[in-house]
């Protein structure tokens, strides 16, 4: 069998992390409550750029503390022809003092989504990629 190369878009991958962020309500404005303390998250302001093995997510934030904060979450996934060992990490980072609480209270949580929404798009290339797989087996 021969492998196949799956590409998908940027802006694909921006629409599915603002849907896991927002819960599905669209590119608004979203707070988040736990307990104590709100997060308010500018959807509008989410950028993701992939550069060779690494991908990089910008998103405003506001937390009780006031004032906007830019956190950035960092993915590396690795790089083609770099398969072996277990290479692929994620950090949440911002500058300053309130942006580093904001990222103790929320940034695991701001993390797992950003990669929920990854998944999504990669679970859904794989199953286009079996459907053409499955549909070129037949014509055969």
């Amino acid at each position: 069998m021969t492998a196949q190369r799956l590409t998908v878009s940027i802006a694909d991958l921006e629409d599915r992390m603002i849907a896991r962020l927002s819960g599905d309500r669209g590119r608004t404005t979203v707070i988040w409550r736990d307990r104590d303390a709100d997060l308010v998250l500018d959807l509008e302001s989410l950028r993701v750029v992939g550069k060779r093995g690494w991908l990089l997510c910008q998103l405003e934030v506001e937390g009780a503390s006031g004032g906007r904060r830019r956190l950035q979450a960092v993915f590396f996934l690795g790089r083609e022809g770099e398969a072996e060992g277990l290479r692929a990490s994620s950090t949440v980072f911002g500058e300053g003092e309130v942006a580093r609480g904001l990222i103790d209270r929320w940034g695991r949580t701001l993390q797992r989504l950003l990669w929920d929404g990854v998944l999504d798009v990669l679970e859904g290339a794989l199953d286009h990629a079996e459907d053409e797989l499955q549909a070129s087996e037949l014509r055969l």
